[in-house]
């Protein structure tokens, strides 16, 4: 668009908010009502290119607009007593805005004319516009589940109590008695204000803090509904490292940006565990404000019957829910499940410990006996770990040995042949439970072990062959390359 049809749009746009204002209205020769007030102070306003004062008027206005325009047109408008002239001028004047979705596009535009100055209120005041207007449901979610906590079926009862027990006889006094309370309005376009988010975050290539806080605001009013969070969704997966390298974000920063995301995307475990990565010893701040997300992580790994991995295991935030009296069962249940103990595990499974949880004492269990498998494997410096030892470390009668290994290896955590004459695995490969300084000193060792015996081959190559220059080249550089990797 050029300076002149965006000023056109503009005008069209405060046009269109004005016969919104002016609709139910008396019809009246005189040009002073509400909506020709409007109209001609936002043209004023364009004409001396205030921009800025210009959105402010028709953010006012926003609610008005999303609640009122409709998808079918102008004719909604106008109603039945409009005359096809009337509605043929309008609809050739509107002919752009087709719905709100629309109007708030144009809105969007208009940032870009706003001066630089004044860019990072007017997107502040934007996106709170588009998201102040919540559904009262949304809020009576929040509240049951704070109450009932996370057990869907629970918070589903509540929420069909309290509906048929309050909400509905309060709709029908309102609708009785002509009322039309904002804490009963539900808001049918919801997927416009996040797809105007969504643009509004676009426009903004130039401005990286008022994207960076735009984005946030979109991501929290995505969790409100499961459509919004599939609307976003495809717009923010696997883009949490790109963001954070170009918008050169500091520890707190990202922490911020993984939490907003990890509630989102299918992503979830490899945010968390980024997350709570920039947890430094000692901050009390950062350790404050992953509190939550260290709670979940820890339960979720706890239920989650497919997680075998916890590489956040180390993060003071999680640390420190072992000093908190409300989450001590629950992360000494976690610990002692990861560290694939199953003495101290039976003693940490206690009746509230699975309860807070979300699991039972079979499914836990179960895991609690894989991860033991994989911790006998992993520390094993050895190829070979015998029949016994399985049995010994999991608990589990002789004939049950072979059942888990198959598991393991049928769940690919575990990379092995069976040997059931001499009555050993052979283990080529384990999934490690965590990845930390431990498990980078071993695997430095197994690659120096690996450097050491590709020099035996060079020195063969080379006592044995007048033509191994090429072959011991290559061999060099391929050490070179570990030696940097591990080091």
């Amino acid at each position: 668009m050029d300076s002149t049809s965006d000023e056109e749009s503009f005008v069209a746009v405060a046009d269109f908010v004005a016969t919104l204002m002016n609709e139910g209205q008396a019809k009246t020769a005189l040009a002073e009502n509400t909506g020709s007030k409007f109209l001609e102070e936002c043209t004023a306003l364009l004409a001396e290119s205030r921009f800025d004062q210009y959105l402010s008027k028709m953010l006012l206005q926003l609610d008005l607009m999303f609640s009122k325009s409709s998808d079918k047109g102008t004719s909604a408008l106008l109603g039945a007593e409009a005359d096809s002239k009337q509605a043929a001028h309008l609809n050739t004047k509107w002919s752009f805005i087709a719905d709100a979705e629309c109007v708030a596009n144009v809105l969007v535009h208009c940032i870009q004319r706003v001066p630089a100055e004044k860019v990072a209120p007017a997107v502040q005041a934007f996106a709170a516009a588009l998201v102040a207007k919540v559904c009262p449901l949304v809020w009576l979610q929040m509240v049951v589940q704070a109450v009932v906590g996370r057990s869907a079926w629970l918070q589903l009862i509540a929420i069909i109590i309290i509906c048929v027990t309050w909400y509905s006889p309060c709709s029908w006094l309102c609708r009785r008695c002509r009322l039309d309370p904002a804490w009963l309005q539900v808001d049918e376009r919801a997927e416009e204000r996040l797809g105007a988010l969504l643009n509004l975050y676009g426009a903004l290539q130039a401005h990286h803090t008022e994207q960076r806080k735009v984005l946030l605001a979109a991501a929290d009013y995505a969790r409100r509904g499961p459509r919004l969070a599939a609307m976003l969704v495809p717009a923010v997966r696997g883009k949490s490292n790109d963001w954070v390298a170009q918008w050169g974000l500091d520890e707190a920063q990202t922490r911020e940006l993984l939490i907003a995301l990890a509630t989102l995307v299918k992503e979830y475990q490899r945010l968390v565990t980024a997350a709570l990565g920039l947890c430094p010893a000692g901050d009390t701040a950062a350790i404050t404000q992953l509190r939550v997300m260290a709670i979940a992580a820890i339960t979720d790994f706890v239920r989650n019957t497919t997680l075998f991995q916890a590489d956040f295991a180390a993060s003071p935030a999680v640390q420190a829910l072992a000093n908190e009296p409300a989450t001590q069962q629950v992360h000494a249940l976690f610990t002692s499940m990861l560290s694939g103990d199953l003495a101290s595990f039976r003693a940490a499974a206690t009746t509230a410990a699975l309860e807070a949880a979300g699991t039972n004492a079979d499914a836990a269990l179960s895991k609690a006996r894989m991860l033991a498998l994989l911790a006998l494997c992993g520390k094993s410096s050895q190829a070979e770990v015998s029949y016994a030892e399985v049995e010994k470390a999991l608990d589990v009668p002789p004939e049950a040995v072979e059942f888990w290994i198959v598991k393991a290896i049928g769940a690919k955590l575990l990379e092995a042949k069976i040997d059931q004459v001499h009555g050993v695995i052979a283990v080529s490969r384990c999934t490690q439970r965590t990845f930390g300084k431990p498990e980078w000193g071993m695997l430095r060792t197994q690659l120096d072990s690996w450097i050491a015996a590709l020099k035996g081959v060079q020195s063969t190559i080379a006592a044995h062959t007048g033509n191994g220059a090429a072959a011991t080249a290559a061999l060099e550089t391929g050490m070179s390359t570990l030696t940097t990797t591990v080091r």
